[in-house]
């Protein structure tokens, strides 16, 4: 590669850096309850400019010099606290932060375990009397409460109530997390 391209290329990643820096300060300027789609849209932005500036980076690296890609990934994975080890012919793999991200993930999805697929329980049936009783959620129960019934307390109560299961779910997962995972793996 000769010197004017990657003098071009490193002048594209500058102003990529200068935007990445943008994006950042913006992020820690705005207001999270005010703008909640705001900082979704501007910590999108930031990842997406980051990586494009990592993998432009490891392209400069691997077109200019001889670094051989098994090299520069085991340096990477160093550097990540990544540990490839073998045993007697196992390969162990230790991935420093894939707890946190499942625990996080499973008590997400423990809040949302009383909801129901809308759509599979009610629209696919669509009321057919055998399959009624077995296809009653409570997402299908306030909607019925809602419609037929016109009962607006009965239905708020129900959806309250769902709400407040998955509440009380999420706290007792997480304090199961806290006393079996240790406080660094908690949500809150």
């Amino acid at each position: 590669m000769n010197r004017a391209a990657l003098s071009q290329r490193i002048s594209s990643i500058l102003d990529d850096i200068q935007r990445l820096n943008n994006a950042l300060y913006a992020m820690n300027t705005t207001d999270i309850q005010r703008y909640p789609d705001n900082y979704e849209t501007l910590s999108t932005d930031a990842a997406l400019r980051a990586e494009t500036i990592a993998c432009r980076l490891r392209h400069i690296l691997y077109a200019t010099t001889n670094v051989r890609k098994e090299d520069y990934l085991t340096s990477a994975a160093l550097m990540t606290g990544i540990d490839i080890q073998y045993n007697d012919g196992i390969m162990e793999i230790t991935l420093p932060s894939l707890l946190p991200t499942i625990i996080t993930l499973t008590l997400m999805a423990i809040g949302k375990i009383f909801y129901s697929d809308f759509g599979l329980f009610y629209q696919v049936p669509m009321d057919s009397g055998p399959l009624l009783d077995v296809t009653s959620t409570i997402d299908t129960y306030v909607y019925r409460g809602l419609i037929r019934l016109n009962d607006i307390g009965m239905s708020s109560a129900a959806g309250f109530y769902q709400s407040v299961v998955g509440f009380v779910l999420v706290l007792l997962a997480n304090w199961a997390v806290r006393k079996v995972g240790g406080e660094e793996n908690a949500l809150f």
